[in-house]
């Protein structure tokens, strides 16, 4: 999801320092077995690991295809990570259902082109969907419109090419690739998503989901939408103007805007950014005479 490969041995790490990768496919006859010991590659000064075939049977039923996690050697007291699993396990199995249906909801609703199932133990995790009015409900605005309780968009910003391996445009400075970039494609930056009311207003359920590539790295984003900073260093709240309640939504998909190392947040930073901010919220106009601020487009 990350695109560069490190995100399963942070999550890992958090847990142990070494981690047992076991996969086959069904019609293999042997089960390729990686190990990731954090001590050894200290030790080793190099992060290359190699796979080494075992026999299937060992770790699979006849027939049978899969990968298996096995996760040892545990923090010792004292360690960042001692006992993050026992801290992870506090919050009891509904929060944790909560959070994996929450953050992965897009890849969990039936109608998703890579759908699959999740589990917490027997528990099957529930993708979450916001409670929303219906696209067909709407509102009288001016003469001639009206405002649909829901508006869904699907904007292509523009084409443009990219290194296949760091997945950067090929003309900006952070590109790893060799200069001839013979590993290239065009790709679209699109934005995509809705905007709707919430059923019920609250002071802080409210906001909007921003994904990549199937995760949700923002959860009721407020700030990037809500609120402007003017030239004085001023925030001015856009939304809500019906006191401090809020009950607008929404799930804005940003899948080519890259992300921070902890996929925390997103490089807001960046050309991308910039350029989805611009079509969401619009073209920014703030001055001392007039004090306009953006508003989210056309809602």
């Amino acid at each position: 999801m990350g695109l560069f490969g490190v995100g399963l041995n942070i999550a890992t790490g958090k847990f142990a320092r070494k981690t047992r990768l076991i996969t086959a496919t069904k019609e293999s006859q042997s089960a390729l077995v990686v190990d990731v010991d954090l001590d050894v590659l200290i030790k080793q000064q190099s992060f290359e690991v190699h796979p080494v075939e075992k026999p299937k049977e060992n770790y699979f039923p006849i027939g049978e295809s899969g990968t298996i996690i096995e996760l040892s050697k545990r923090w010792p007291q004292g360690r960042t990570n001692h006992n993050f699993p026992q801290r992870l396990i506090q919050n009891g199995p509904g929060r944790i259902l909560y959070m994996l249906g929450r953050r992965y909801a897009t890849y969990l609703l039936s109608n998703s082109p890579l759908q699959f199932n999740l589990f917490v133990g027997n528990k099957k995790c529930k993708p979450f969907e916001h409670c929303v009015w219906d696209r067909h409900r709407s509102v009288a605005y001016g003469q001639s419109r009206r405002i649909s309780a829901r508006e869904d968009f699907n904007h292509l910003v523009k084409s443009r090419m990219r290194c296949l391996k760091c997945r950067a445009p090929i003309e900006s400075e952070n590109c790893i690739a060799d200069k001839s970039h013979s590993g290239s494609e065009i790709g679209e930056e699109r934005i995509r998503g809705w905007i709707g009311v919430q059923r019920y207003d609250d002071t802080s359920d409210f906001g909007i989901d921003i994904i990549r590539n199937g995760r949700a790295i923002r959860i009721l984003e407020k700030n990037a939408f809500f609120t402007f900073t003017d030239e004085e260093g001023k925030q001015i709240t856009d939304y809500p103007i019906d006191g401090p309640h809020g009950r607008i939504v929404g799930e804005v998909h940003l899948d080519h805007v890259p992300v921070n190392f902890t996929k925390g947040d997103f490089d807001r930073s960046t050309t991308e950014w910039e350029e989805a901010m611009a079509f969401l919220r619009g073209k920014v106009l703030c001055n001392q005479s007039n004090r306009e601020h953006p508003k989210i487009k056309a809602h």
